[in-house]
């Protein structure tokens, strides 16, 4: 709770900016339209004599910051909250530890191929991939790890949906509260009855109910 100000707060935004915002420098720099191959790309140029060095540097800088670093803060924050959990008397904390296990788990999943097929097709001629079947190979992998990568950004809402109890019960309140409310009132506005069904009755156990006045 120490850590918990206004200032901590500051300080880790504008390190966290910082951060982003020299990862991003050689993007920025190398980053250029120009046509290849009967077409307009716009995608990272560097000069061939540093070509291979620029390369390599992207891909390391990707798995540390898109793979390593985070996988370590998370280690680090989870692992001290399952600590604290531990110590508490809460009958619910196992499904918290657990919850924290799918988080860590399915971030891995997702982000570890990516990250595997990046340094694969970085240093494939280290690896014996720079023939034809290992290029075209590392081609279609790439496409597929990167859409599965990026599909991690809508999974965790999921996650807490089917693994994660208040979260669960918040959406179902909230779907009942607003979305079911109003398309009951819709679904009320559109439907319509003839006449002659209009001032059918139906049995209940206190008596006869007109169906008019309910509609």
């Amino acid at each position: 709770m120490k850590a918990r100000t206004v200032v901590y707060g500051l300080l880790t935004s504008v390190a966290t900016w910082c951060v982003a915002i020299l990862a991003s420098v050689p993007g920025l720099v190398f980053n250029k339209s120009q046509r290849q191959d009967g077409r307009w790309t716009c995608s990272l140029h560097f000069s061939p004599e540093t070509h291979a060095q620029w390369n390599q540097f992207m891909t390391l800088k990707m798995n540390l910051i898109g793979l390593v670093f985070p996988m370590l803060v998370m280690t680090v924050c989870y692992a001290r909250i399952i600590n604290t959990l531990m110590r508490c008397r809460n009958e619910k904390k196992n499904k918290a530890v657990r919850l924290i296990f799918i988080i860590m788990i399915v971030y891995f999943i997702f982000w570890a191929p990516y990250n595997i097929v990046l340094l694969l097709q970085t240093f494939q001629t280290s690896f014996a991939l720079s023939n034809c079947v290992g290029i075209n190979n590392l081609s279609i992998a790439i496409q597929v790890t990167e859409t599965l990568a990026m599909a991690h950004c809508c999974i965790n809402p999921v996650i807490y949906a089917l693994a994660g109890e208040k979260f669960r019960k918040y959406t179902c309140s909230f779907f009942q509260k607003h979305v079911a409310l109003h398309l009951s009132s819709y679904c009320r506005f559109l439907y319509s009855e003839p006449p002659e069904r209009s001032s059918s009755t139906y049995s209940h156990s206190t008596g006869e109910q007109d169906f008019s006045a309910v509609l």
